[in-house]
Parts: C-alpha cells; sequence; structure tokens
C-alpha cells in the first residue's frame, strides 16, 4: 500500500479563546506527519488567524490557511476546504474542539488495517459548567444498519469523529449544502449522502475527540431557539426520507408487493418510526418554546405535521409528559396519549387535573 495522505480539515471563525488549543493538540499528535492540515477562516473579527498563524509557523508540517473575501457559513466553507483538500482520507475537525494525542494515529491505523470507507470513534461532550458526557458510538458492518442507526441518531450525525475516503465523496458528488450561513443540519445532509455511498465500515472503540457543545455565539449553538433553527431537522428528516424512498430502500412495503420479504418489511418499519420519533420529538420541542412566532412559522411550512399537536388551551402537565415520553424514545406510548386525548376531546370530556 502506497503512503496514506489524511486531510484534516478546519473551518475557523471567531475562535480566540480555543485556537491555540485547537491546533496544539492536533500538530501535536502522533502521526501528524501523515496529514495535510488545512484551515479555512471565515473572515473572523477577532485574533484567531493571528494566533493561528502563530501556531502554524512553530510547527514544520504541511498546513495552509485560506481567508475568505467575504462570510459565507460553515457549510460553504467547508465545500472550499474539500477542494482544496489531496489526501487519501478527510477528516473535518472544529477549531473550538480538541483531540486525544493518538486521534489521527487511531485513524491512520485503522486506515491501514481495514481501508473502509468510513471510520468512527467514539467522542465526548464537553458541557457547560464543566461536566463531560460520553458518547459511546458503533458502526455495523452492513450498509443498512448504519443507514437506520444513523437516521435514528444512534449514529452521530456529525463530521469530526469519522474519517471518510476521499474517492468515496468525489466519485459520488458529495458536499456540504451550499446554502450561504446554514444554521445546522449541514452535517446531516453531508453525512446522509456519504452513509448512502458507503459500502465498508470500521470503529475505534474509543474516545479521541472533545466536542465542546453550546459554546456561546458557536454555529452549534443549541441555546438559540429560532425559528430556522428548529424547522431545519424537520426538514432534512422530510428529506431523507423521500431520499431513501428514491433509492428504493423505502417504498416497497407500502406499494403492497406481495415479494418483500417479511425482514425488508419490518427494516422500513424500523426506520418509519425512527422517522416518525424525530418529527414527533421536534413537533413537542417547539410546542414547549411558548414561542408564538415559532409555533406559527413551523405549522405554515409544515401544516401536515399538526395532527400530533394539543392545542393551546391543554393543560401544560398534558404537553409534558408526551414531551417526556417522545424524549425518551418511547414514540407509541406517546401517539397513544395523543389519540386518548383525541377521544376525550371528542366525546366533550375535560381534563381537570
Amino acid at each position: 500500500m502506497h503512503e496514506i495522505l489524511i486531510s484534516v480539515l478546519a473551518s475557523i471563525y471567531n475562535s480566540e479563546e480555543y485556537i491555540e488549543q485547537f491546533m496544539n493538540s492536533l500538530f501535536s499528535n502522533t502521526f501528524a506527519d501523515k496529514c495535510e492540515f488545512i484551515f479555512c477562516d471565515d473572515c473572523s473579527t477577532d485574533s484567531t488567524v493571528a494566533i493561528a498563524e502563530r501556531i502554524m509557523e512553530s510547527y514544520s508540517l504541511r498546513t495552509m490557511l485560506i481567508k475568505n473575501a467575504e462570510n459565507v457559513g460553515l457549510p460553504m466553507n467547508r465545500n472550499v476546504l474539500l477542494d482544496r483538500a489531496s489526501g487519501d482520507y478527510v477528516i473535518f475537525v472544529d477549531s473550538d474542539d480538541w483531540v486525544e494525542p493518538d486521534y489521527i494515529e487511531k485513524f491512520y491505523t485503522k486506515i491501514r488495517e481495514t481501508g473502509a470507507d468510513i471510520i468512527s470513534c467514539s467522542f465526548i461532550k464537553e458541557n457547560p459548567g464543566g461536566s463531560s458526557t460520553y458518547a459511546l458510538q458503533h458502526l455495523s458492518s452492513g450498509s443498512l444498519d448504519n443507514i437506520r442507526d444513523f437516521v435514528s441518531h444512534k449514529i452521530s450525525h456529525c463530521v469530526w469523529n469519522k474519517t471518510i475516503k476521499m474517492s468515496l465523496i468525489k466519485e459520488n458528488g458529495i458536499r456540504f449544502p451550499n446554502i450561504k450561513n446554514l444554521k445546522k443540519c449541514d452535517d446531516s445532509y453531508f453525512m446522509g449522502d456519504v452513509f448512502l455511498a458507503a459500502e465498508s465500515f470500521a470503529e475505534i472503540p474509543e474516545y479521541l475527540y472533545h466536542y465542546r457543545k453550546d459554546r456561546p455565539g458557536s454555529l452549534s449553538d443549541s441555546t438559540k431557539q429560532d425559528a430556522d433553527g428548529l424547522l431545519l431537522p424537520v426538514k432534512f428528516s422530510l428529506y431523507y426520507e423521500q431520499k431513501l424512498k428514491d433509492a428504493g430502500i423505502m417504498g416497497t412495503a407500502e406499494a403492497g408487493e406481495d415479494s418483500v420479504p417479511a425482514a425488508a418489511k419490518q427494516y422500513e418499519e424500523q426506520l418509519k418510526a425512527a422517522f416518525g420519533f424525530n418529527r414527533c420529538f421536534i413537533r413537542w420541542k417547539i410546542l414547549m418554546t411558548e414561542n408564538e412566532v415559532i409555533r406559527r412559522e413551523y405549522y405554515r411550512v409544515f401544516p401536515g405535521c399538526g395532527r400530533y399537536a394539543a392545542s393551546d388551551s391543554d393543560p401544560n402537565w398534558y404537553k409534558r409528559f408526551v414531551f417526556y415520553n417522545c424524549d425518551r424514545g418511547h414514540l407509541k406510548l406517546a401517539e397513544l396519549l395523543v389519540l386518548l386525548y383525541k377521544k376525550l376531546d371528542k366525546a366533550g370530556i375535560h381534563r381537570n387535573r
């Protein structure tokens, strides 16, 4: 096997508080000499670029810093990085995170062992306040199992805990959404296409990536709830469900084909349940915002998604109980509660507690 080159790609923007820890964690990695490091600054307004240039000069590694002429947002910035990458494999990292000292070595070794299209590792969520949450990740050997687990979010949609074969990306024309300043879900669109195209998978059962969750000002700050931020996951869910139907992965059982094996029907039911849970979860998350602007916009864009929604006059305990069950994956119980509500309402029975 020829000498493998890994392209490590990072979009940077206003990360002056974190960029030094981030870059040092990459450059001091074992096997850093097996990589090219490409950074693209999206018009930072702080000292991020100056710090990055100073750190890059202190290491004798293959590095490149691209400076955008205008701010375009994370997904389009990542496409710029992809266009400049020349490696056999690509790793995306975020400039406010950091990696373990053997992050690159572990991926490089697994590439040499397997040559898989996608390789993933587990990661640690570094929460505001200093606590940590360990997120164990698992990839199956089969493509369909991984697509199902991707839809159900058992597999993280994030790109930064995975390395992906560059030929897979190029041959299938996989890109991040070409939408300026898209606030979220760009990882979902990209990785959704990657999982549809991939045929071989491998995993590293170790926690190698530290994800700084909800950094104020970051594009992934989930504490900011606006209409776009809450609607985008639903739009992606609808888009990806249609994409699976177009690929022939879903829809055959619905067509009533008698020749469809029982296992295929069961698999499709699992996919439908996963999509249903995602949308049901987001519906109730939107209801719980108590933000009328967001709720009106949600039902304007997705009028069909209101069938599980209780009216504004419902007691708050009811919404919270249904949301509680959605949040924990108890979709069937949540749906039964909604059906019970409708029957009680139709019978004119009022709930006083």
